[in-house]
């Protein structure tokens, strides 16, 4: 219909261009394809919530990116295990620090451990499954690796700055 009238679809989208270029691309699977709008969602909506605030600059950009992971053992008598990873990206939406739930992998050894969840409490992204968290780009598979090493006290002479709750 903009072709008709001939609107280049960057005037009328706006911003939400790629969100829509996004949705009715047929080459993306259903999840990947909800996972991504559901980033550009919550990035425009961060936007929209900051805009016009008397905020300065470092709170506008992110300021340390990462993740904090929790290990959620199967067994309700001991404490979640936290650790938090500083690094050169974070939630795949709006780069800031985010929380990602780690779980018992099933199908691994009793010590590995996989990202069932992940969360961000400055843009409200939230993925609820490991196939939604690969459908965002995110390999979280080694960084929960290394987490669960730090958790429990298997890497080698290091401090690895756990804190438990």
């Amino acid at each position: 219909m903009l072709k008709d009238i001939d609107l280049p679809e960057e005037n009328f989208w706006a911003r939400w261009t790629s969100a829509m270029n996004v949705a009715v691309d047929k080459r993306r699977g259903d999840i990947e394809r909800d996972v991504q709008l559901r980033i550009r969602q919550a990035r425009h909506g961060l936007d929209d919530r900051l805009k016009g605030l008397p905020l300065p600059y470092k709170l506008r950009v992110p300021e340390q990116s990462g993740f904090s992971v929790f290990f959620q053992d199967a067994n309700p008598d001991i404490d979640q295990v936290v650790v938090t990873v500083t690094g050169t990206h974070g939630c795949p939406a709006c780069e800031r620090q985010a929380i990602v739930k780690a779980e018992p992998d099933p199908a691994s050894p009793k010590t590995a451990f996989t990202a069932v969840n992940m969360s961000c409490p400055w843009c409200q992204l939230q993925l609820n499954s490991a196939e939604e968290i690969q459908a965002a780009g995110t390999n979280l598979a080694s960084l929960v690796e290394l987490a669960g090493l730090a958790a429990y006290d298997e890497l080698p002479d290091s401090d690895n700055g756990t804190q438990e709750s």
